[in-house]
């Protein structure tokens, strides 16, 4: 029971932060607060690993920064960027295509099969897909449905890698998510410094979306569903 209630907590801090991330957009754009957001939660999570004295090694740098490509610069990124076009409902939903697209690429890279049932849920997601992106479906633009679909993708190949990483070693999963914050950070902040041609306003509105995502979905969601 308290594992569900801290799943379902998880659930409402990240449903609801589309919202939020929506409105931290009007005062900053994507890229700017794209990167604000991963750098800054990366540093607070590296904080809870030194409270916590956990070890601040990576388990594998190589998958790891894999995982953080995709996962951070790719998922995040083009997530947020989608938003800035799209309506927060729409962009989400385009998002959380990701398992579908974890189940087919689990079938072709892990070999996972795809039993019965799951083929009828790949066809009704892909139904569904085709009727959220159809031109007289209102909200977001052309590019801003495919930013979101591609941000569901890039979920995927995360997960896919994780997946990998986590199938013959024990890993901190703390650790894990600290690191691969850090290396996507990377290349959202250098985008952000030659694309943004401000930074972002710090109204108080600005300043509790980014806590909101700093703290509660970084860090509180987090440690919600990795059970620490």
């Amino acid at each position: 029971a308290l594992a569900m209630g801290a799943l379902a907590v998880a659930g409402l801090l990240y449903g609801y932060n589309w919202v939020v991330m929506k409105t931290a957009l009007r005062y900053a754009d994507p890229s700017v607060f794209a990167a604000m957001r991963v750098f800054f939660g990366a540093v607070l999570l590296f904080l809870l690993l030194v409270v916590l004295r956990r070890s601040l090694r990576p388990t594998n740098t190589a998958l790891t920064l894999v995982i953080g490509l995709f996962g951070m610069t790719g998922a995040i990124g083009l997530s947020i960027w989608a938003l800035e076009s799209g309506g927060a409902g729409k962009t989400s939903v385009l998002v959380y295509t990701m398992p579908m697209w974890l189940l087919l690429m689990s079938w072709v890279i892990l070999g996972e099969r795809i039993r019965g049932l799951q083929w009828v849920s790949v066809a009704l997601a892909l139904i569904g897909l085709v009727f959220v992106l159809s031109p007289w479906s209102p909200g977001g633009t052309p590019l801003s449905n495919i930013l979101g679909v591609a941000a569901g993708v890039c979920s995927a190949a995360s997960s896919v890698a994780a997946k990998i990483l986590c199938r013959d070693r024990k890993v901190d999963l703390l650790g894990l998510n600290a690191w691969q914050m850090l290396f996507g950070s990377i290349p959202l902040v250098v985008i952000a410094f030659l694309t943004a041609e401000s930074g972002p306003e710090w109204t108080g509105s600005f300043v509790a979306a980014l806590l909101y995502n700093v703290v509660l979905v970084c860090a509180a969601a987090l440690l919600l569903t990795a059970g620490l």
